[in-house]
């Protein structure tokens, strides 16, 4: 096979003996694609794999199943520009970057990182591929010239780092203790002083730049906290007992070292101790107790009064209604007599209805003023008396349409409902013969639902603006579901809940 890796083109390969290609380009989509176009140099490791170094990552090729595996910053690796790439004896990976000569193993984890300090001419590479002399050793092409270096001889070097504490501070000041800090196994910290920094201190004279801490204060961490820095930060911490475990090496990818521990107690002010949160608690508990007691009194108080309310506010609405009914008598029975007259004069036939009509009115308001409700077909009926006597007046200028489903009849309703919002409807439009005043009367699952064309009249001499509130107080004691009043452009509509 014979590889190319392209300049902002990505990677391809040939197959001499059957004459055939493979193309692979980066794709945003997906990880498993080659990471980067522009690749500038390949190698391949003992496995057959194929590694490509692109300015946005290395990339790993598996020409079995042609899948790639990236390495760049978000798998650990110190930056994403890869020059040059080379593979030793050893199956470890060789690449020059922006940053220096990185090692990897072949699982793409950083072994070592070259800099100036460790011998190199300089830490940025050029996009020149490296190459191998006879005897072994490497060329890698620097911008300030080559760098050769037989990477067999190299060797990782002692993991050991000795590590030891070198100041403690206290709200960033020095914090003196009994004994030199190299030497100190446990420390006391007095009440408030929790905000604290720890120095530690490897000896690595070989090159400083490549140490490696790792620290744990337990329970406080909860894991490993992994650093080139040298100082370990604690912020508000609580008072107790804790375990300061501390580490140094060399190889990052290698913690196989002996760690030292320092023990730290932090003392703690008697209002947070647990001896006085326990005697507040129980103080607490004894006043909650007694408040629960009171409160649970006051309650029961609160619902007696509540009730007594309730029923003086149903005693008070009944009142009101029963003086909305009795309202009709002076209106109502004024323009009834003024049509009657009218009719005995011109049409005796049609006054004798009128009058009977009339009359049994009044006896279902003299039979029902005395109960709390009625059946919908009885309100039915007195409100069909109550349309026959307002159409003799207004003729075909107020129609009323009935769609009432059968089975609701035998529902209840407050008596005298209907002629209230009937008489509503006739109080407060405007009607003639060309655009006569439409009310729909239906039932609507739990309601009655009783809706008139809007042609309001711009004043109402009559009105008291009482009568639908009065209706709405009465029914909220009769009933769950509340009476609905909604106003559109269109329609005045009133949804009374059957009870």
């Amino acid at each position: 096979m014979i590889w190319f890796g392209l300049d902002g083109n990505g990677l391809i390969y040939y197959d001499p003996k059957n004459q055939t290609a493979k193309f692979w380009r980066k794709t945003p989509a997906t990880d498993s694609t080659l990471c980067g176009n522009f690749v500038y140099s390949l190698a391949e490791d003992a496995k057959g794999r194929i590694w490509a170094a692109t300015l946005e990552g290395i990339s790993v090729l598996d020409p079995t199943t042609f899948r790639f595996t990236n390495y760049n910053i978000a798998t650990g690796l110190p930056t994403n520009r890869y020059m040059s790439i080379a593979v030793d004896k050893q199956n470890r990976i060789w690449t020059g970057t922006s940053l220096g000569l990185l090692l990897l193993n072949d699982e793409g984890q950083l072994i070592r990182q070259f800099h100036v300090e460790d011998g190199l001419n300089e830490d940025d590479f050029t996009d020149r591929p490296p190459y191998q002399l006879r005897d072994g050793r490497f060329v890698f092409a620097t911008t300030r010239g080559f760098l050769l270096f037989p990477p067999e001889k190299y060797k990782a070097s002692e993991l050991n780092l000795p590590v030891m504490l070198s100041e403690i501070r206290v709200f960033n000041k020095h914090f003196p203790t009994a004994s030199n800090v190299e030497e100190l196994k446990e420390l006391y910290l007095p009440p408030g002083n929790n905000f604290f920094a720890i120095d530690m201190l490897a000896m690595n004279y070989a090159n400083p730049s490549q140490t490696w801490y790792a620290y744990k204060m337990e329970p406080y961490d909860k894991n490993w906290i992994v650093t080139q820095e040298r100082t370990a930060n604690y912020t508000a911490v609580p008072g107790g007992r804790y375990v300061f475990r501390y580490k140094a090496t060399n190889d990052l990818n290698n913690w196989n070292v002996p760690e030292k521990t320092l023990i730290i107690r932090i003392g703690q002010h008697w209002y947070k101790s647990l001896w006085f949160w326990a005697i507040v608690f129980a103080l607490l508990g004894a006043v909650g107790i007694t408040a629960y007691r009171r409160r649970e009194r006051l309650k029961q108080d609160y619902f007696s009064l509540e009730q007594k309310a309730q029923a003086l506010s149903k005693e008070k609405a009944l009142v009101q209604y029963e003086n909305l009914t009795q309202q009709l008598n002076p209106h109502f029975l004024f323009n009834s007599l003024a049509s009657l007259g009218s009719l005995i004069r011109f049409d005796q036939k049609t006054a004798s209805e009128f009058l009977e009509a009339l009359s049994k009115m009044y006896r279902y308001i003299l039979q029902s003023r005395d109960r709390e409700t009625v059946t919908l077909q009885e309100e039915k009926d007195f409100a069909e008396h109550f349309i026959k006597l307002q159409q003799t007046r207004f003729g075909e200028a107020f129609e009323v349409h009935f769609t009432i489903d059968p089975s609701a009849l035998e529902r209840k309703i407050v008596p005298v409902t209907l002629q209230n919002l009937l008489e509503n409807a006739l109080k407060h439009n405007t009607f003639d013969i060309t655009e006569p005043l439409t009310v729909d009367i239906y039932t609507e699952q739990q309601y009655l639902v009783v809706r008139n064309n809007l042609q309001r009249r711009s004043v109402v001499e009559t009105s008291n603006k009482q009568g639908l509130a009065r209706l709405r107080s009465l029914y909220q004691y009769l009933s769950d579901y509340p009476m609905e009043i909604l106003e559109t452009p269109e329609y005045f509509l009133v949804r009374i809940p059957l009870l």
